[in-house]
């Protein structure tokens, strides 16, 4: 991060230029990843997960589109418009948005349900990619766009 900006209403982080493109489009272009290189890329998305929620903050949105690549092969997290500060480590309550594209594959259960949740929200988004970087699309993928079956 470079720099942050607070209003009364929002935060806004300025990170910086990723010249790499996306997670989701490098996926895309090459299918599935060696288990090698699927682990280089996790491991520093559990990094940074580790740190946020060190920081008392739950990313939950974490999906291909969100993890920016740099030309250096390194990743990094980015829009952080759904992520929640924890209350006193107990979880924290959700948003009442809709879920969006693609990241209805990784949504945890949860978060489906209403419920509060905790962290456990963002090793199940990890796990979900971990499986799509592997196989080459999501364990839950049922080829649906309205994904009524899967949400069952």
């Amino acid at each position: 991060m470079r720099y942050s900006f607070v209003t009364n209403e929002k935060v806004m982080f300025l990170l910086p230029f990723k010249r790499g493109g996306d997670m989701f489009n490098l996926m895309r272009s090459e299918g599935r990843f060696t288990e090698d290189r699927a682990r280089f890329y996790v491991l520093q998305i559990v990094l940074g997960l580790g740190y946020l929620h060190q920081n008392n903050v739950i990313y939950s949105d974490l999906k291909p589109e969100n993890i920016l690549m740099g030309e250096d092969g390194y990743v990094c997290l980015c829009d952080f418009g759904n992520s929640k500060l924890m209350n006193g480590g107990s979880g924290s309550k959700p948003n009442a948005q809709p879920v969006e594209g693609g990241a209805a594959d990784y949504i945890a259960p949860e978060m489906i349900d209403d419920d509060n949740y905790g962290t456990s929200v963002d090793w199940w988004g990890i796990g979900i990619l971990t499986y799509e970087m592997i196989v080459g699309f999501p364990p839950f993928y049922t080829g649906n766009r309205r994904n009524t079956m899967m949400f069952k």
